[in-house]
Protein backbone atom coordinates (compact mmCIF):
# COMPACT_ATOMS: atom_id res chain seq x y z
CA UNK A 1 0.00 0.00 0.00
CA UNK A 2 1.57 3.18 -1.43
CA UNK A 3 1.00 6.19 1.15
CA UNK A 4 0.40 9.47 0.54
CA UNK A 5 1.95 11.59 -2.00
CA UNK A 6 4.70 13.76 -0.32
CA UNK A 7 5.56 15.78 -3.41
CA UNK A 8 2.23 17.29 -3.62
CA UNK A 9 1.09 17.96 0.14
CA UNK A 10 -2.63 17.87 1.32
CA UNK A 11 -3.54 21.28 3.19
CA UNK A 12 -3.88 20.17 6.70
CA UNK A 13 -0.79 19.23 8.72
CA UNK A 14 -0.84 15.45 10.03
CA UNK A 15 -1.26 15.34 13.77
CA UNK A 16 1.40 12.12 14.31
CA UNK A 17 3.68 14.35 11.93
CA UNK A 18 6.21 15.91 14.62
CA UNK A 19 6.46 12.12 16.56
CA UNK A 20 7.26 10.56 13.23
CA UNK A 21 10.12 13.33 12.44
CA UNK A 22 11.62 12.79 15.67
CA UNK A 23 11.69 9.12 15.84
CA UNK A 24 13.42 8.94 12.08
CA UNK A 25 15.74 12.15 12.94
CA UNK A 26 16.73 9.82 16.37
CA UNK A 27 16.74 6.50 14.11
CA UNK A 28 19.27 8.08 11.33
CA UNK A 29 21.10 9.27 14.98
CA UNK A 30 21.57 6.14 16.05
CA UNK A 31 22.69 4.15 13.33
CA UNK A 32 25.64 6.93 12.79
CA UNK A 33 26.32 6.25 16.91
CA UNK A 34 26.15 2.26 15.55
CA UNK A 35 28.72 3.13 12.91
CA UNK A 36 31.18 4.64 14.88
CA UNK A 37 31.00 1.80 17.36
CA UNK A 38 31.64 -0.30 14.17
CA UNK A 39 34.46 1.39 12.91
CA UNK A 40 36.07 1.52 16.51
CA UNK A 41 35.10 -2.09 16.72
CA UNK A 42 37.58 -3.20 13.48
CA UNK A 43 39.72 -0.80 14.27
CA UNK A 44 40.23 -2.61 17.62
CA UNK A 45 40.01 -5.86 16.13
CA UNK A 46 42.60 -5.54 13.58
CA UNK A 47 45.49 -3.36 16.18
CA UNK A 48 44.80 -6.43 18.70
CA UNK A 49 45.45 -9.08 15.68
CA UNK A 50 48.42 -7.03 14.85
CA UNK A 51 50.06 -6.92 18.31
CA UNK A 52 49.24 -10.34 19.11
CA UNK A 53 50.95 -11.84 16.12
CA UNK A 54 53.75 -9.53 16.23
CA UNK A 55 54.54 -10.63 19.97
CA UNK A 56 54.59 -14.22 18.80
CA UNK A 57 56.71 -13.58 16.01
CA UNK A 58 59.18 -11.87 18.30
CA UNK A 59 58.77 -14.74 20.59
CA UNK A 60 59.48 -17.65 17.68
CA UNK A 61 62.34 -15.36 16.48
CA UNK A 62 64.00 -14.89 20.46
CA UNK A 63 63.82 -19.24 21.02
CA UNK A 64 64.89 -19.63 17.64
CA UNK A 65 68.35 -20.67 18.52
CA UNK A 66 67.52 -22.34 21.70
CA UNK A 67 64.74 -24.97 20.86
CA UNK A 68 66.56 -28.27 20.15
CA UNK A 69 63.97 -31.53 21.22
CA UNK A 70 63.05 -33.26 18.44
CA UNK A 71 60.13 -35.29 18.02
CA UNK A 72 58.96 -38.24 16.20
CA UNK A 73 55.36 -37.71 14.04
CA UNK A 74 54.31 -40.97 13.71
CA UNK A 75 53.05 -41.22 9.66
CA UNK A 76 50.99 -44.08 8.14
CA UNK A 77 51.96 -47.50 9.23
CA UNK A 78 55.55 -47.72 9.30
CA UNK A 79 57.21 -43.97 8.45
CA UNK A 80 58.14 -41.68 11.14
CA UNK A 81 58.68 -37.97 10.44
CA UNK A 82 61.62 -36.02 12.95
CA UNK A 83 61.17 -32.80 13.89
CA UNK A 84 62.19 -30.19 15.76
CA UNK A 85 60.07 -27.97 18.60
CA UNK A 86 60.92 -24.95 16.70
CA UNK A 87 59.52 -26.52 13.38
CA UNK A 88 56.44 -27.01 15.16
CA UNK A 89 56.55 -23.46 15.98
CA UNK A 90 57.05 -22.36 12.69
CA UNK A 91 54.50 -23.86 11.16
CA UNK A 92 52.00 -22.78 14.06
CA UNK A 93 53.50 -19.71 13.20
CA UNK A 94 52.33 -20.07 9.58
CA UNK A 95 48.60 -20.98 10.50
CA UNK A 96 48.65 -17.76 13.04
CA UNK A 97 49.58 -15.56 10.36
CA UNK A 98 46.70 -17.19 7.64
CA UNK A 99 44.04 -16.55 10.87
CA UNK A 100 45.82 -12.95 10.88
CA UNK A 101 45.42 -12.17 7.13
CA UNK A 102 41.68 -13.67 7.99
CA UNK A 103 41.19 -10.42 10.49
CA UNK A 104 42.76 -8.12 8.56
CA UNK A 105 40.64 -8.85 5.16
CA UNK A 106 37.54 -8.46 7.02
CA UNK A 107 38.64 -5.96 9.01
CA UNK A 108 39.64 -3.76 5.84
CA UNK A 109 35.89 -4.46 4.27
CA UNK A 110 34.32 -3.31 7.09
CA UNK A 111 36.14 -0.23 7.20
CA UNK A 112 35.26 0.26 3.31
CA UNK A 113 31.80 0.12 4.08
CA UNK A 114 31.81 3.97 3.38
CA UNK A 115 29.21 5.55 1.12
CA UNK A 116 26.62 6.69 3.65
CA UNK A 117 23.73 8.23 2.34
CA UNK A 118 22.82 11.87 3.02
CA UNK A 119 20.04 14.36 2.45
CA UNK A 120 21.43 16.47 -0.33
CA UNK A 121 21.65 20.03 0.42
CA UNK A 122 20.17 20.92 -3.13
CA UNK A 123 16.83 18.93 -2.03
CA UNK A 124 17.15 20.47 1.30
CA UNK A 125 17.67 23.90 -0.64
CA UNK A 126 14.89 23.11 -2.93
CA UNK A 127 12.32 22.94 0.03
CA UNK A 128 12.63 26.26 0.76
CA UNK A 129 10.21 27.38 -1.44
CA UNK A 130 8.14 29.79 0.21
CA UNK A 131 5.07 28.28 -1.78
CA UNK A 132 5.26 25.24 1.21
CA UNK A 133 4.44 25.43 4.60
CA UNK A 134 6.98 24.33 7.23
CA UNK A 135 4.54 21.16 7.92
CA UNK A 136 4.76 20.60 4.55
CA UNK A 137 8.54 20.67 3.91
CA UNK A 138 8.83 18.81 7.39
CA UNK A 139 6.36 15.81 5.70
CA UNK A 140 8.82 16.02 2.40
CA UNK A 141 11.66 15.76 4.59
CA UNK A 142 10.15 12.54 6.39
CA UNK A 143 9.82 10.97 3.09
CA UNK A 144 13.39 11.78 2.02
CA UNK A 145 15.08 10.80 5.69
CA UNK A 146 13.31 7.46 5.55
CA UNK A 147 14.96 6.40 2.08
CA UNK A 148 17.99 7.71 3.76
CA UNK A 149 17.52 5.25 6.31
CA UNK A 150 16.57 2.40 4.27
CA UNK A 151 19.15 2.40 1.99
CA UNK A 152 22.06 3.44 4.74
CA UNK A 153 20.92 0.19 7.34
CA UNK A 154 21.86 -2.45 4.23
CA UNK A 155 25.37 -0.82 4.33
CA UNK A 156 25.09 -1.31 8.48
CA UNK A 157 24.22 -4.59 8.29
CA UNK A 158 26.87 -5.44 5.86
CA UNK A 159 29.68 -3.40 8.10
CA UNK A 160 28.37 -5.56 11.30
CA UNK A 161 28.99 -8.66 9.32
CA UNK A 162 32.51 -7.63 8.36
CA UNK A 163 33.25 -6.49 11.58
CA UNK A 164 31.82 -10.08 13.12
CA UNK A 165 33.34 -11.58 11.38
CA UNK A 166 36.85 -9.91 12.47
CA UNK A 167 36.47 -10.39 15.84
CA UNK A 168 35.46 -13.78 15.41
CA UNK A 169 38.66 -14.50 13.70
CA UNK A 170 40.83 -12.44 16.47
CA UNK A 171 39.13 -15.29 18.96
CA UNK A 172 40.47 -18.12 16.70
CA UNK A 173 43.63 -16.25 16.69
CA UNK A 174 43.80 -15.42 20.43
CA UNK A 175 43.20 -18.98 21.05
CA UNK A 176 45.80 -20.65 17.97
CA UNK A 177 48.16 -17.64 19.66
CA UNK A 178 47.71 -19.51 22.98
CA UNK A 179 48.27 -22.73 21.97
CA UNK A 180 51.64 -21.69 19.94
CA UNK A 181 52.48 -19.32 23.69
CA UNK A 182 51.79 -23.22 25.60
CA UNK A 183 54.39 -24.78 22.91
CA UNK A 184 57.40 -22.11 23.29
CA UNK A 185 56.99 -22.74 27.09
CA UNK A 186 56.86 -26.22 26.34
CA UNK A 187 60.40 -25.97 24.71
Amino acid sequence: MAGPSLSNPVDTEPETLDLIFNEIKDSLADASSRVNMLEGKAGFVLGSASLLTSGVAGAQVALAGHATKYHLLPMWDHFHVVVSAIDIIHGLAAIAVVIYLWIVFFAWKAYMVRKFITISPEILYSYADPQYKQWQVKKMLVRAMTDQYAQNQEKIDDKSLFTERALRGLLVEVVFLAIILAAIVGL
